[in-house]
């Protein structure tokens, strides 16, 4: 938001429809900035948004000063979004009628429609977020893209979270308008903290050897993080048994995994835990050596889990793509530049002939680097700004 008066409170309201209650990576990143952008000193932030299944998170209520809710989201349903619609106008009418509100900050998704049309009516300023591809995996989706086109032109700024998103965004918006930024995902250091590494792995109800090396992997078990062929490289890995991998999530691919496991005869090397609240995913990364954080080229993202590997102190193998350019500028982990079994079986084998003080040190490195750049705090103040 630009030509803001610090001495002077902002009032914004801040549109979504993700579900603030969920588990996915989309949910979390979500929260996560609602929240840092109701930290921010000079800001007095309204929410509109899904009706939670239970209340909403406490960081977020704290924060807040009035919410509206949308209907409580079905899972999956592409109805939901056309029911939201009356809802989000309505709620959209009331927050003007209540309050001088000054910018609206809508997080992009397939709901989107009313609030480009009432802050164009209005007159308000209206800044978009769009954090992943809102069309993808989705019916409708020319539909779905009209709408993005739709609040790529209406918006004053608009603030992404990869290449990708920016080359679609940059292509809908006018020559008039300035380029989306870049503003890529981030992590709370005070939530990730790092835990040594044998203290971890005493509280897990896991069984590790003493000298076991574990390449870890945090997150939803989808196809889009190429868990496949991490995986597939343990079979082309020696048959160490002090090399294991640590799969920490569920999703929809977890029993393909496992048979898989069963048919490379790698089953006692990989570890599934199966889901784990948010709060206690930094026991489980420091648990690890090394984290993976690859996504596949087809289905390209900017994964928080990376940032919150980083701030446990644990070094990662991700993608080669400009968002993460400052691993190999700091030496905070490996690239790959595709996911295949004998890329990552590389990069494995790279890192279990260093040195564990070397290895502790990109850690630290890493940590230091996320903290001083890629928090949440530092993206809201990026996205609300103040000159």
């Amino acid at each position: 938001m630009s030509g803001v008066d610090t001495a002077q409170r902002t009032t914004v309201l801040f549109t979504t429809s993700m579900n603030l209650s969920g588990t996915s990576g989309g949910n979390i990143a979500t929260r996560e900035l609602i929240a840092a952008i109701g930290n921010l000193s000079h800001v007095d932030l309204l929410l509109i948004c899904p009706r939670p299944l239970t209340q909403l998170p406490d960081r977020i209520s704290a924060v807040i000063s009035d919410v509206w809710f949308l209907p409580q989201k079905e899972s999956g349903s592409i109805s939901w979004h056309a029911k939201a619609q009356l809802p989000m106008l309505k709620n959209l009418l009331q927050a003007f009628i209540s309050y001088d509100v000054d910018v609206v900050t809508s997080r992009v998704g397939p709901t989107t429609i009313f609030p480009p049309v009432v802050t164009t009516l209005s007159n308000t300023e209206y800044d978009i977020l769009v954090r992943g591809m809102v069309s993808r995996n989705l019916k409708f989706k020319r539909v779905i893209d009209l709408i993005l086109r739709l609040n790529a032109v209406r918006s004053d700024e608009a603030y992404v979270a990869y290449n990708e998103i920016k080359s679609i965004i940059d292509s809908y918006r006018l020559p008039s308008q300035s380029p989306s930024i870049i503003v890529p995902n981030g992590v709370n250091p005070d939530k990730f903290q790092p835990v040594d590494k044998d203290a971890a792995r005493s509280q897990l109800d896991i069984e590790f050897d003493p000298d076991e090396f574990v390449i870890g992997f945090v997150g939803s078990i989808k196809q889009r993080h190429s868990l496949r062929p991490l995986i597939e490289s343990l079979q082309s890995l020696p048959d160490d048994p002090s090399l294991t991998a640590l799969i920490v999530g569920s999703g929809p691919l977890v029993d393909e995994l496992v048979r898989l496991t069963e048919k490379l005869d790698i089953r006692d090397r990989v570890t599934f835990t199966g889901f784990v609240p948010h709060e206690s995913v930094n026991t489980y990364i420091s648990a690890c050596d090394v984290l993976y954080g690859v996504v596949s080229p087809e289905n390209p993202s900017n994964p928080i889990k990376c940032y919150e590997y980083l701030s446990c102190e644990r070094p990662i193998i991700t993608t080669d793509v400009p968002e993460f350019e400052f691993v190999g500028q700091h030496d905070l982990g490996a690239f790959v530049e595709s996911p295949t079994p004998d890329a990552i079986a590389s990069c494995i084998t790279d890192f279990m002939q260093m040195d564990e003080k070397d290895i502790e040190k990109m850690g630290t490195r890493g940590r230091e680097y996320v903290v001083d750049n890629h928090t949440w705090e530092i993206a809201a103040k990026r996205i609300i700004t103040t000159d």
